[in-house]
């Protein structure tokens, strides 16, 4: 999939990419993300990024983190 009016991937070496279609699915997965961040697997930096319609599915947004490769 693609993100909406890039045209770049959604995957990237050294990311995790989570696909959501509704607001709420974001406190969870903040959860999650701070207590790997504390944990010094994910760095900081979060993207959101809203992505291209795929096969009849629209409105579908991701969240893109960095993983901390150097630890």
């Amino acid at each position: 999939v693609r993100i909406k009016d890039t045209g770049e991937r959604l995957t990237k070496p050294g990311t995790i990419a989570i696909v959501y279609s509704h607001a709420l699915e974001v406190a969870e997965y903040d959860e999650y993300f701070h207590f790997l961040q504390k944990s010094n697997l994910l760095l900081a930096e979060k993207e959101m990024l809203e992505l291209e319609d795929v096969q009849s599915i629209s409105g579908l947004k991701a969240i893109r983190v960095k993983v901390n490769i150097e630890q």
